[in-house]
């Protein structure tokens, strides 16, 4: 490896060079590096499935849906499971109930839901925007 020194103004500027073997050595490193990280990538793909899912229990007139909250939308159908990530939207006149444990939500005209986290013990949901109606039994 190289050090060129050089001064401009007043500053000292290092710079290095590295030599075909320094490289190799620094790519191989890398390499190494890598390889501890890719496994716990493939780890966090490879999570159970939710504990818990919401069904769409009710549709009436246009309800679409984006799994994942991604893609492209499609149309909500009665007895869907929903999950984090996916997001609902009830059109002008239409509406839409979902099943999520003991809870119910009723989604009105022009409403925008999404799934934040859903699991034994928290439903949370994301309404951009309309309105719910919620009941909880026990």
């Amino acid at each position: 490896m190289a050090r060129v020194q050089t001064e401009d103004r007043g500053f000292v500027m290092k710079t290095m060079a590295f030599t075909g073997k320094s490289s190799l050595t620094m790519l191989l490193g890398l390499a190494g590096l890598l390889s501890f990280v890719a496994p716990q990538a493939r780890a966090d793909e490879e999570k159970d499935p939710p504990t818990r899912v919401a069904r769409i229990s009710y549709v009436d007139g246009s309800v679409s849906l984006q799994p994942g909250g991604q893609g492209d939308w499609g149309s909500a159908a009665r007895n869907r499971p929903m999950t984090i990530g996916d997001k609902l939207w009830v059109d002008k006149d239409s509406r839409a109930e979902l099943q999520a444990g003991p809870a119910a939500i009723h989604l009105g005209s022009m409403t925008a839901l999404s799934f934040l986290n859903l699991d034994q013990g928290i439903t949370h949901v994301r309404i951009a925007e309309g309105s719910i109606n919620f009941r909880v039994s026990e």
